[in-house]
């Protein structure tokens, strides 16, 4: 789920039952840099569980969403609004279950899954979880198993995927990284520099890509094509 610079602050049609503020500070100043507005940090599994719920609950609760009564006849920019928040949504929750059920079961150590969380201002907007490792198909490398940001938001989700670009890179992997994608999120992946690879995985060399480049002083990879 990849858009572009800023918190889409202009939800189709209606808007004005929605005070932003709820959500997130200073969400109404467009065109920001969301190099200079995100902060992504690598967080635990129980920070990832209250993150997961803070967002659905409080940063993108259901007023993002436009509902039955908003709907203009035919308007598609609604209902790919409200398709993309949907979406979103689901992976909020499907990582929230998934790390509340091994923290009840105490298996959270031994599923060996990292975080990723992304910060607008302090508030969290975004989630990657990341497996270190793999061993089920013929690319043994680091997985994303999930993936997702506010659906107002832009570039977020780029910058939590150079987050585990770097950590494969930290775990010897050479900044190699695979996914599973939706059909739908497809393109956005491969925009990105992802190529196809074996059953039905998308893997991502950055080595190899001219939409990333490496940066001997800081040891790390940074994507270069907004």
């Amino acid at each position: 789920m990849f858009r572009s610079k800023s918190f889409n602050v202009h939800r189709p049609a209606t808007l004005g039952s929605l005070t932003h503020a709820k959500s997130v500070s200073d969400i109404s100043s467009a065109a920001i840099d969301a190099r200079i507005f995100m902060t992504i940090r690598e967080v635990s599994a129980s920070e990832a569980l209250n993150i997961t719920n803070r967002i659905m609950t409080t940063t993108m609760s259901t007023e993002w969403k436009c509902g039955s009564s908003e709907y203009l006849l035919g308007d598609s920019e609604q209902e790919k609004w409200n398709s993309r928040y949907d979406a979103a949504y689901t992976i909020f929750e499907l990582v929230h279950n998934k790390v509340e059920r091994s923290i009840r079961r105490k298996k959270i150590s031994e599923i060996n899954l990292l975080y990723f969380a992304a910060y607008f201002k302090g508030v969290p907007v975004g989630i990657l979880e990341f497996s270190p490792e793999n061993n089920i198909d013929s690319y043994n490398l680091p997985t994303v198993e999930y993936l997702a940001t506010h659906c107002g938001i832009r570039n977020c989700g780029v910058l939590l995927m150079e987050h585990a670009v770097n950590k494969s890179l930290q775990l010897g992997n050479n900044g190699k990284i695979k996914l599973f994608p939706l059909e739908e999120t497809k393109l956005a992946y491969i925009k990105m520099g992802f190529s196809s690879g074996n059953l039905g995985y998308l893997v991502l060399d950055p080595a190899n890509s001219h939409k990333w480049r490496f940066s001997p002083s800081n040891n790390s990879y940074k994507y270069i094509t907004w």
